[in-house]
């Protein structure tokens, strides 16, 4: 008995490349496919992958092209910037007009500036370095505190030169170190808590004999905790832009003094973080979301705002950022749970926020670089104990260092940390430079 045809489907396009292969008139080829000399619509199939795409979309939302020029923008400016006053740097010679304000007497393995300011803690920091003497550079850091804009830099092993470029700053000098102290926090001294935890851990040791001076800064809590919602999936450099968008969009601009005016900076202009209750206005969203590339963190900072403005109304509390500064006097594990509330917060920005700005120095944020540290040089079997980084890992790896450290067990972790970004790292001597002229050749 003759078996039936089978059901096989032939192609459109086939079908048409046979019947021009065979010299004959395609004619009108009808749109769909044929099963067994029956032409069946196409219907369903683009049906199926209509549902498809539509699945596809939901799980994964294309960025808008508006979103992507607004990013590109920004970063095109913020590049053309910084080369631009780099060169006039260089050009004017511009450190030996710079007359300090005054200097801040700490030793250069109490404080190192680049470290410290440039390795994740705060985004409002820019570096130039200056033409001294011809060949000799003089690295001069540029950032606010405040509302008082400052230029740092180290003129010798023993100080710290700093001046004042804005017309709001405080006068009084005892009151700028004051403010510096506090921000530095250099109550408290760095050399005699490097010997306590290298005593304690021979990793910290050996990365701390490189990495002297880094200091945990004590910063304002609406920057801090606002920054940090920018910080989430982030690198440095793109929330370092997305922090100045934010204050340029949404602060209020800063005066230079008329002395200050030839010393320039990455920013054009110097401007204050936003206030909260700016941030909680309803035109915010959209500027953030559609002209400065903000993405779903635009969603965050507007919602955390509002909920700031209405929780400090109903804790009775004179306005978001006192109620922000009171979370300094709870606990820590009270202060983590509570910042956890707002949207774009999870637990390792909160600890991040807690070792910053709320001086609860015990606080150990897990990120990436921690949780590959702990796996190398600590609890080697973790990864194979626990596959993914939960509530209980973060609790479990910061007990583990604060029993190691004790009570400023975030600041030794911290140190840990700059170790491992690739902008600070200290090349070994053995490897010598790294350049082209360098590398052996093949012969």
């Amino acid at each position: 008995m003759k078996s039936p045809p089978s059901k096989r489907l032939i192609p459109v396009e086939l079908l048409r490349r046979s019947t021009r292969r065979q010299g004959q008139t395609t004619g009108a080829v009808p749109d769909g496919n044929l099963v067994n000399n029956e032409v069946h619509s196409k219907e369903p199939m683009v049906k199926i992958k209509k549902e498809r795409q539509t699945r596809k979309r939901a799980v994964v939302e294309p960025v808008a092209p508006d979103v992507i020029a607004a990013v590109l923008k920004m970063e095109q400016m913020y590049t053309l910037i910084k080369t631009k006053q780099e060169a006039f740097a260089v050009e004017k010679n511009l450190v030996c007009e710079v007359k300090p304000d005054g200097y801040l007497l700490v030793d250069e393995q109490e404080l190192d500036l680049e470290r410290t300011l440039l390795g994740g803690q705060s985004f409002r920091w820019t570096k130039i370095d200056y033409s001294v003497d011809g060949d000799q550079r003089q690295t001069i850091f540029t950032g606010t505190i405040g509302s008082n804009v400052f230029q740092l830099w180290r003129c010798d092993s023993q100080r710290i030169a700093y001046k004042l470029l804005n017309i709001e700053a405080i006068v009084d000098e005892s009151d700028i170190e004051t403010l510096l102290k506090d921000y530095f926090q250099l109550k408290y001294k760095l050399s005699d808590l490097y010997e306590q935890w290298s005593e304690k851990d021979d990793n910290f040791r050996k990365c701390s004999q490189n990495y002297r001076g880094f200091r945990i800064l004590r910063q304002d809590p609406v920057e801090n905790v606002f920054s940090f919602i920018c910080a989430t999936n982030n690198n440095i450099k793109r929330i370092s832009l997305m922090v100045c968008g934010l204050c340029c969009r949404f602060g209020k601009p800063l005066v230079p003094n008329e002395t200050t005016k030839v010393t320039p900076s990455i920013e054009d202009k110097f401007y204050t973080f936003p206030t909260v209750e700016r941030l909680a206005q309803d035109d915010v969203f959209n500027e953030l979301r559609y002209e400065l590339g903000f993405g779903y963190r635009a969603k965050f900072i507007c919602e955390t705002a509002k909920n700031l403005v209405s929780m400090s109304s109903s804790h009775k509390v004179d306005g978001p950022r006192n109620y922000l500064m009171s979370l300094r006097q709870a606990p820590y594990k009270e202060t983590c749970k509570q910042l956890q509330t707002f949207p774009g917060i999870g637990r390792k920005v909160a600890d991040c926020i807690c070792l910053m700005s709320m001086d609860h120095l015990d606080s150990v944020p897990i990120d990436c670089h921690i949780y590959e540290i702990v796996c190398r040089d600590y609890m080697k079997t973790l990864r194979e104990e626990r596959k993914t980084v939960t509530e209980k890992v973060h609790d479990l790896i910061g007990d583990y260092f604060v029993d190691l450290f004790g009570p400023l067990a975030g600041w030794a972790t911290s140190v840990l940390f700059v170790g491992e970004l690739k902008h600070l790292k200290v090349q070994d001597p053995k490897d010598g430079p790294k350049n082209k002229a360098n590398k052996k050749i093949k012969t």
